[in-house]
């Protein structure tokens, strides 16, 4: 019996994963977002996903939960140039402002060891932090 499936992978890995998950008969095969993959499959197909290169976890997904999935994909599109941001997932928990977008991916001005570095990240890994208006 088929059942919808989500996969969290190393960015990167999406293209690999959409190509095993088509050779393995899967249908509606999506990325949602840098970083996750949405599909519709066999239970049995579950652990060859978890063994394939990148893939770090996978689970089975309500048809609601794809819907907040999908509206939280498309709610950090909304980031402009010049605002705050914090980083909500991924290696890194850093604040900073946003210096440039590009497709997906931002530059963030931000503090490592006391030093202003610019850091490359993902719109989907970031939220706007909501500053009083005193320290705009």
């Amino acid at each position: 019996m088929a059942q919808r499936f989500a996969a969290e992978v190393v960015s990167g890995s999406e293209g690999r994963l959409v190509q095993l998950l088509t050779k393995l008969g899967a249908t509606d095969v999506r990325r949602l977002e840098v970083g996750y993959v949405v599909w519709m499959g066999a239970d049995e197909r579950v652990a060859v996903v978890r063994q394939c290169r990148g893939v770090r976890a996978v689970w089975p997904v309500a048809r609601d939960e794809l819907e907040t999935m999908v509206n939280t994909a498309s709610a950090g599109r909304g980031i402009t140039v010049g605002e705050t941001v914090r980083i909500t997932r991924g290696a890194l928990a850093l604040v900073g402002q946003i210096t440039q977008l590009d497709h997906g991916k931002a530059k963030m001005l931000t503090s490592l060891f006391g030093r202003p570095t610019e850091v490359e990240i993902s719109i989907a890994e970031a939220e706007v932090v909501a500053l009083p208006e005193a320290w705009r």
